[in-house]
């Protein structure tokens, strides 16, 4: 019986782009041949567990090896799509086995829309060419003989496209069915040949081997429907030899190996019954019969093999043992997928009454057997009415057709495409040739313009140290006399003055004091940043304590209180001490300026991220909304008076700025109408341990 198991110059400005589009490209490659990666494994992870549901149907029915899969895809962390389609085509192949046409093609209707969502067939070629082949084994059951072909076809152009010998062996196996169909079954043994010897390299699991076992045995059953016995009984052998040669290899599935030599020993009865060795042909058919004839196993070949030891019993004359085994056949033959049984059972009948010498009931059998012949001869007329290779010529041709049709249209797409872009090329070309030429003069005055202005800021800059210069001098050779003029005031007031002189004397102290802290801020501002300062290792809390301890006879003046919050564990920056000290003195006496008397000052300290954080907060005036963008600026117009008229000369935080970006530091402030928060952020000397 036949077998049929459904399963020119650099330029440097486009270096850097075409180094990113290459990066890209690789980027792109290495992920694409990443997923491609990915999906093989999954697909030989899937392709394991397809071959242990495979042994759980032979062990424990289609039932529970359906469910194991179901399982499998619920449970399983690596299902999605790949182990859909193996567990689709695994229900297709199971339906198609046992006739379920509608099943088997309802399961293979929804394997094509994934392979096309998960991947190109260029990608996993042999996926597709699983799904096209089962395809047509499913419209060849139907007997739609042309769209069978056409899915055989595009499953050929996949093996052919990718020069895959497992997938041709897949195709020729398939061709071979068609011409045993068609009763050519010398070109159907030499096609079953060339897919036995192109699989013997495919997968090498347990259910490649049993196909290939199968394929041999159709082969040899071939030869024997061509009449060819000894060439049949010649691979019969063979495939007995194949499967005891790897008995051991599989050796948990040796039931499979029973049920596979139950089938061979079947052919090989039929095949001596029609030499004429008809005990030897008995004895192998009995042998068949009692392997096969039992739950779990082929029982289907075992009823056939009945047939055929019924055909032996006549031939032999042992018309006893026919009577006894005809009755056991004949409830089986009832059913429509055996017409063909029924068919050969009607002239083995018909044979045997000629025998009894019963001529009228051998005459009823046998139109029955010619009524039941010409059905089935009716059913093959549509296949034998198609050549297989004449078909998929024809397929091919218009395949090859459509291509053309398609490439003439992309060509004439591209035609147009490249006369678009020929015609936007010299357009561009043209603009680019314009500005360029526009553009030249314009880099010319702006190379002027560029050469005028470094000229002028070379010229601001030494007017700017000569500003600085004049100040310096001025504020210097006016610090001398002013300071006569403050120490002599201070003299005046220890003489007997009356009290209009007094407060005279007072107001000449006061004004010479302002102005010799303007001629110092003057002198700061000015100081030549090209000379360097000391930097040396300096500790916060001294600086704090010190500052704190000189201004709080200032504060006493307004009756406010400075408080100092401190670390506990002494801290140290590497800075000019006397220029921390003179940030810190400063923003204390800038509270204390715009802090209304009977207040508190507060000096906080504290570590944060390896940087000291000082900030001195007051409950003053605030700074108004408009002004706050402006106080860092020298000689800014935001200067004000204090609460009881202190002056301001607007310079005292743009030196602090100047200072603290020195020392890499950071200064800033909050600020609101109920009193203003000034910090600054200083790197420590070193990481404190954790």
């Amino acid at each position: 019986m036949i077998l049929l198991l459904p399963r020119e110059k650099s330029n440097k400005f486009l270096s850097t782009p075409i180094l990113l589009l290459l990066l890209a490209v690789i980027i792109v490659f290495s992920s694409c041949e990443n997923k491609e990666a990915k999906i093989h494994q999954k697909i030989k992870y899937f392709n394991e567990i397809e071959s242990s549901a495979f042994l759980v149907q032979g062990k424990e029915g289609d039932s529970k090896s359906f469910a194991f899969l179901d399982s499998i895809q619920k449970n399983d962390p690596e299902a999605g799509e790949i182990s859909q389609i193996i567990r689709l085509e695994f229900l297709a192949n199971s339906y198609l086995a046992t006739g379920k046409l509608d099943s088997a093609k309802f399961y293979i209707d929804q394997v094509v829309p994934i392979l096309y969502n998960t991947a190109t067939v260029d990608e996993i070629p042999k996926e597709y060419a699983k799904a096209y082949f089962l395809l047509n084994d499913i419209y060849f059951a139907r007997k739609n003989y042309l769209e069978a072909y056409k899915w055989l076809y595009l499953g050929r152009q996949i093996a052919d496209k990718n020069l895959n010998i497992c997938d041709m062996a897949q195709f020729n196996y398939r061709i071979g069915i068609v011409f045993f169909n068609q009763e050519n079954y010398k070109e159907a043994a030499k096609t079953f040949l060339e897919s036995f010897k192109q699989s013997a390299n495919c997968d090498s699991n347990f259910r490649s081997f049993y196909r290939r076992q199968e394929i041999l045995n159709d082969a040899a059953f071939s030869y024997f429907k061509a009449g060819e016995i000894d060439s049949a009984l010649f691979y019969y052998d063979k495939v007995i030899n194949l499967l005891l040669d790897n008995e051991e290899r599989f050796k948990p599935q040796k039931n499979y190996f029973k049920v596979a030599k139950g089938v061979v020993f079947g052919n090989m009865g039929q095949a001596e019954n029609a030499k004429g060795n008809f005990d030897l042909a008995i004895q192998l058919l009995q042998s068949s019969i009692a392997i096969n004839d039992q739950k779990g196993n082929d029982q289907e070949d075992a009823f056939l093999q009945k047939i055929n030891l019924a055909k032996a019993y006549v031939n032999a004359n042992k018309l006893n043992q026919f009577e006894i085994l005809s009755k056991n056949i004949i409830p089986g033959l009832d059913t429509l997928k055996r017409i063909k049984s029924q068919s050969n059972f009607y002239k083995i009948t018909s044979d045997y009454y000629l025998l009894r010498k019963d001529t009228a009931k051998a005459y009823q059998n046998l139109r029955s057997y010619y009524r039941l012949n010409e059905k089935l001869q009716k059913q093959d007329k549509a296949l034998n009415q198609i050549n297989i290779n004449e078909q998929l010529n024809y397929i091919e041709n218009q395949d090859n057709y459509t291509a053309l049709k398609k490439t003439e249209s992309l060509k004439s797409i591209y035609l147009t495409t490249a006369i678009i872009l020929f015609t936007m090329t010299l357009a561009i070309i043209v603009l680019i040739y314009f500005y360029w030429k526009k553009s030249k003069k314009t880099v010319k005055i702006l190379s002027e313009l560029n050469e005028k202005i470094n000229k002028q800021s070379q010229e601001l800059k030494l007017k700017n140290l000569e500003k600085d210069q004049i100040l310096r001098i001025v504020a210097h050779d006016l610090r001398n006399p002013i300071g006569g003029i403050c120490s002599i005031s201070r003299l005046m007031k220890m003489e007997d003055l009356d009290s209009s002189e007094l407060e005279m004397v007072d107001m000449i102290e006061s004004a010479s004091n302002d102005a010799l802290l303007l001629i110092s801020e003057i002198l700061e501002f000015t100081e030549d940043g090209n000379n360097k300062i000391p930097f040396e290792k300096t500790s916060v809390q001294q600086i704090l304590s010190t500052s704190v301890a000189l201004l709080k006879f200032k504060t006493d003046e307004k009756k406010q209180t400075i408080v100092l919050n401190k670390p506990d564990e002494d801290v140290f920056i590497f800075a000019n001490r006397e220029k921390i000290s003179r940030v810190v003195s400063n923003l204390i006496v800038n509270a204390s300026k715009f802090s209304h008397t009977e207040t508190l000052i507060y000096v906080n300290a504290k570590i944060e991220n390896q940087h000291i954080i000082i900030s001195i907060e007051d409950q003053g005036i605030g700074i108004p909304e408009h002004l706050q963008s402006e106080i860092f600026k020298p000689f800014a117009v935001t200067k004000r008076k204090g609460t009881v008229g202190e002056k301001s000369f607007g310079m005292g935080l743009s030196i602090c700025q100047q200072i603290i970006a020195l020392h890499n530091g950071e200064i800033g402030f909050t600020s609101s109408p109920s009193g203003s928060i000034f910090f600054i952020k200083l790197p420590l000397i070193k990481p404190l341990k954790a």
